[in-house]
């Protein structure tokens, strides 16, 4: 799918199920990929951790991982 707006990663992302709690992001710039981002939602519902590796499109490392918890 082509991404709208600026996205650091890339014009297009491909998503995909991996199962019931878990999304699977892949971007890609010029055709090639760049990074993949894993969502992983909790099986109580109340935190989502997103873990994402690759490159950004001006070829800087990404090695992040973000927990977002429901209040």
């Amino acid at each position: 799918n082509p991404v709208t707006g600026n996205s650091p990663y890339g014009e297009v992302v491909a998503l995909s199920r991996v199962d019931a709690q878990t999304v699977r992001l892949t971007s890609k710039h010029n055709g090639k990929v760049t990074a993949t981002s894993t969502i992983v939602l909790s099986p109580d519902g109340k935190t989502r951790t997103t873990t994402t590796k690759g490159t950004d499109i001006k070829g800087q490392a990404i090695d992040s991982v973000s927990v977002y918890e429901k209040q």
